[in-house]
């Protein structure tokens, strides 16, 4: 099952090159992977 989330994808980008250290956390095999190596 793939869930879009393009609202969180929108300001991962946005934020991208802001010198700022970005945290993806959550539960085991949630998808934060797959939400950090997608090509948008």
């Amino acid at each position: 099952m793939n869930i879009l989330r393009p609202t969180y994808m929108r300001q991962l980008i946005d934020a991208q090159n802001n010198g700022l250290v970005k945290i993806v956390s959550g539960i085991r095999r949630a998808g934060k992977s797959y939400l950090c190596t997608r090509k948008s």
